[in-house]
């Protein structure tokens, strides 16, 4: 097994990107829609590249030992950031408009089954993720229907929920309680393909041209669920799940890998790749929001949504530099990222 991952440190600051654009909306709120489809890859992707990392770990240290640290760090990492951005979640998210036992139990939901800080769902599915997958390692079959069964009833709820709806009642009323495509029920098959990769140590014979051109052929699929979805007026705010992801995402995984390029500093191209995902949802609003009363316009309206988001993505940078850079002196600072 290759132990140079500085090709998935690259896609990793790439994909914090695109999430970057899935939360700023720099097309402005009419065609937004525009992007989901390349957006809604970088989760997924993010989630394999997890479970390659890690089930590529335990094939080289004890598994327990690996499970520990992951959700250790992981835990430490949530830990910095809900501290952090505590003052800006507790405005955003409301939480004690109705009294403070409710606030409390909606902070404990939130941990559990979606999240606290905007970011914070993904750390935790991916611990839940990572931990049932490590659970069932030796049942890959088990796994890979409890993922797929969990992914198909996490693209009822989100794309196709109005078409369906008729048949998933049942679906809407645990929505009511836990949007499960932002839970840990979307991670499991995107983490039990990187464990695939990783256990089997799977080499293609395809050259990286010819997995980018399967991988183009495959978005184009993608591309079609999504005008399909759009054109029948199915299209929601809750639009995080499509089937043709699972047809996406392992090659954009597997042609990533398979490039194997090497860069200096890999180690802060993922750091800026965290620290990005972790704060760039809790500044979206408050700088489209200054944005909106400065310019006197609405904050999703061209061109201020572009430089809404040009701003973003140099906050988030400038933020990341400076934060590493620090953490050489301030040891604390390395759970940020």
């Amino acid at each position: 097994m290759t132990k140079n991952n500085d090709s998935l440190d690259c896609l990793k600051v790439i994909l914090s990107v695109l999430i970057v654009i899935l939360h700023s909306h720099p097309l402005g709120e009419k065609y937004h829609y525009i992007f989901y489809p390349l957006v809604r890859v970088a989760v997924p992707v993010f989630f394999i590249i997890s479970g390659f990392l890690f089930f590529n770990k335990c094939e080289r240290s004890n598994p327990i030992d690996a499970l520990k640290r992951y959700v250790i760090r992981n835990m430490k990492l949530y830990a910095f950031w809900e501290c952090v951005l505590l003052p800006v979640t507790i405005y955003v998210r409301d939480y004690f408009s109705n009294g403070m036992l409710n606030g409390f139990l909606q902070i404990c939901k939130g941990f559990l089954f979606g999240s606290t800080f905007i970011a914070s769902w993904y750390i935790i599915a991916s611990v839940f993720g990572i931990c049932i997958c490590f659970m069932l390692k030796r049942h890959n079959s088990i796994l890979f229907l409890l993922g797929l069964s969990l992914y198909v009833i996490c693209c009822l709820s989100s794309n196709y929920q109005i078409p369906s709806s008729n048949v998933t009642h049942i679906i809407d009323h645990v929505n009511s309680v836990i949007y499960l495509p932002c839970s840990f029920a979307s991670s499991i098959i995107w983490i039990w393909m990187g464990k695939i990769v990783a256990e089997k140590d799977i080499k293609t014979i395809f050259r990286p041209f010819v997995l980018a051109g399967i991988c183009i052929l495959m978005y184009i699929v993608l591309l079609i669920e999504h005008i399909i979805i759009v054109t029948r007026d199915w299209f929601t705010q809750n639009n995080d799940c499509y089937f043709s992801l699972l047809l996406v995402c392992p090659f954009v995984f597997l042609v990533t890998k398979k490039l194997d390029v090497k860069v200096n500093n890999a180690r802060n191209l993922r750091a800026i790749s965290t620290i990005t995902y972790c704060l760039h949802p809790s500044l979206s609003p408050i700088i489209r929001k200054l944005y909106s009363m400065i310019f006197h316009i609405s904050e999703f309206e061209i061109p201020y949504s572009i430089i809404s988001f040009l701003t973003l993505i140099g906050l988030c940078y400038v933020a990341s530099v400076l934060i590493v850079r620090f953490s050489k002196k301030y040891k604390i600072l390395k759970l940020a990222y």
